[in-house]
């Protein structure tokens, strides 16, 4: 992990001292299921795991991961959040096979929305939240 600031700290060290200063506010969160953390860098979330490992982990990435990288995070990792154009079926299985949720992103077109949703994504990640609403 390559240091952010003047002092050797990264945004993951940074991240949990400011939680960890709030534990009313993580106890309160945690318990309605209203925080996780996310990262396009594995290192980084592995370093807020290992600091605060009751907050769930979820990692983004703009490829399909393989099925080794797949194994790997689900031992401390608690979503896979690929981009959707790389989500298939299998993709989706693997992940809810391994123990994780998957939520995709950025789904914007309603015709990929219920392409995701038939697939049983967990969460779909969108600029624009209204077309989940919207009949059509």
């Amino acid at each position: 992990i390559s240091p952010c600031g003047q002092y050797g700290t990264t945004i993951a060290t940074d991240l949990a001292h400011n939680l960890n200063a709030k534990p009313r506010y993580v106890r309160n969160a945690l318990a309605h299921d209203r925080l996780a953390v996310q990262s396009f860098q594995t290192d980084d979330a592995r370093t807020f795991h290992d600091l605060i490992p009751d907050i769930p982990i979820g990692i983004l990435d703009a490829d399909r991961p393989t099925d080794t990288e797949l194994t790997e995070l689900s031992q401390w990792a608690d979503q896979i959040n690929p981009q959707h154009t790389v989500t298939d079926q299998a993709l989706v299985d693997r992940i809810h096979q391994l123990g994780m949720t998957t939520n995709v992103w950025t789904v914007d077109e309603p015709g990929a929305i219920r392409k995701m949703t038939t697939l049983g994504v967990d969460g779909i990640i969108t600029d624009y939240p209204q077309t989940l609403t919207q009949r059509g």
